[in-house]
């Protein structure tokens, strides 16, 4: 039978505390990598009547908070390698830009509920890399892993009705309908 030392019992007791510190909680759903988020919405902007004729034109806004910067540009580039145009902007920001936007990507950390009138307003739409805000009626799409990892999509059909856009047959066939 092996001895433990007080030292060994402290690192067992360190790596078991680490690894429930970093268990994933049932609360907390993974999120979808950012560069499959960029390619998943990118195909879904083409699946949306309004901005299907943008092309190349589409301009997309990354909202964050303060402190969310170097996350932002994360955001910014994935959405650039995937051939969309996309500045990150402050929430503090945002009144003053939205109105050239045609999408606005909502960052977690952000309150979507204090931009959700805006982007209605002004015929944006909002999206996110969750589906949390998509089922609180404050987004209009979202993405969430799915089974197996794979992800799916999240539509809220009034949300993006509020923001007068519209989306294709073929994309409510695939999206998970929230309302």
């Amino acid at each position: 039978m092996r001895v433990l030392t007080p030292s060994h019992l402290a690192r067992v007791a360190v790596l078991a505390l680490l690894g429930l510190l970093l268990a994933p909680r049932p609360s907390q759903a993974a999120e979808v990598p950012l560069n499959l988020q960029a390619a998943l919405f990118t195909k879904i902007f083409k699946l949306n009547q309004k901005l299907a004729s943008k092309g190349d034109d589409l301009e997309l806004l990354i909202v964050h908070a303060p402190g969310q910067l170097s996350q932002a540009y994360q955001v910014t580039t994935a959405f650039s390698r995937a051939g969309v145009r996309a500045q990150a902007v402050s929430t503090t920001s945002l009144r003053s830009k939205v109105s050239g936007a045609d999408v606005v990507y909502v960052m977690s950390g952000v309150d979507a509920a204090e931009v959700s009138g805006l982007v209605a307003s002004n015929g944006v739409l909002s999206i996110a890399g969750s589906s949390d805000p998509v089922e609180g009626g404050q987004v209009a799409v979202g993405v969430e892993l799915g089974h197996g990892g794979r992800p799916k999509i999240v539509l809220n059909l009034r949300r993006a009705s509020n923001e007068t856009h519209t989306f294709s047959s073929q994309l409510l066939r695939l999206a998970r309908i929230v309302h």
